[in-house]
């Protein structure tokens, strides 16, 4: 979730790093480095989407991955001369 770089995640929803850290029930460097683009686990990504209000259906994203998973198993064997 990288953001425009003169400007972070907080700062455009109206928060300090600290406030939003705290609303999301993380550290403010775990904060720090999520707007800084670097990684970080599913769970704490998140914590701070919850705190924005932010709701995700993680079935439509492990239904996307298991598509991409079969259209790039097939590539491979495609690939390889193998059908």
């Amino acid at each position: 979730m990288p953001c425009h770089k003169n400007s972070t995640i907080s700062q455009k929803e109206g928060f300090s790093q600290k406030e939003l850290a705290y609303k999301s029930g993380i550290t403010q460097q775990q904060l720090s480095k999520i707007e800084k683009g670097e990684n970080c686990n599913i769970y704490t990504f998140l914590k701070v989407c919850n705190a924005l209000g932010l709701m995700f259906d993680l079935t439509q994203i492990f239904q996307l991955t298991k598509i991409l998973m079969k259209c790039n198993r097939k590539i491979q064997l495609q690939t390889y001369g193998k059908q």
